[in-house]
């Protein structure tokens, strides 16, 4: 029996386990976030746009992720980033790729899901924006939805992100690791600041 289960603002989705398979499955699971341990506590109480997270956790676990090889070198992104740890404790990079699309790149702490990898996202704070997936160290990136205008300009990114990035920097007018206006005539032209 297949249980197809809503909740709003997020798509459908169609769960073969029984409730209690898929509390069962989050128990199991190596890496437990405090919302499924939540769920777990509260197993027996739980509303229906609980369950349908219920499900949800328990399908992400057991559904392998769909994954995109980039086409440039992760080394590429990896040694930017490791440029601007130098200096910033937290690297993000912040993209703004059009009017419609900004990317923001963050490393994955220790505690993460898949430490070391390159979170994706549209926003520099975390939980806010849209996840659009990672890119694991292997340079494959996994996307959490279907969004080939983000893959095409990773894509771009990793075949040059010093370049691609001082672009964007130069265009905008920010420095792509600090988010701040970029204002002496250096930093304008390499498209981000000294520090």
């Amino acid at each position: 029996m297949t249980l197809v289960l809503d909740a709003p603002g997020r798509p459908t989705i169609h769960s073969d386990y029984t409730n209690e398979q898929a509390r069962d499955i989050l128990q199991t699971a190596p890496r437990r976030s405090e919302f499924a341990g939540s769920l777990l506590n509260n197993f027996n109480r739980l509303t229906p746009k609980q369950i349908y997270w219920l499900h949800k956790l328990a399908i992400d676990i057991t559904t392998p992720p769909a994954t995109v090889q980039l086409s440039g070198d992760f080394a590429n992104i990896a040694t930017l980033f490791d440029t601007a740890r130098q200096h910033l404790r937290y690297p993000k990079i912040t993209l703004r790729v059009s009017d419609a699309l900004t990317i923001v790149l963050s490393v994955a702490g220790p505690n993460a899901r898949v430490p070391g990898s390159i979170n994706v996202a549209s926003s520099r704070r975390y939980r806010e924006g849209e996840y659009f997936g990672r890119i694991h160290r292997d340079g494959r990136f996994e996307p959490a939805s279907n969004r080939p205008d983000v893959v095409e300009f990773l894509n771009r990114f990793a075949s040059d992100p010093a370049g691609v990035a001082a672009d964007i920097g130069r265009t905008t007018g920010c420095c792509v690791f600090c988010a701040r206006a970029l204002d002496d005539e250096r930093s304008l032209a390499v498209g981000y600041g000294p520090i």
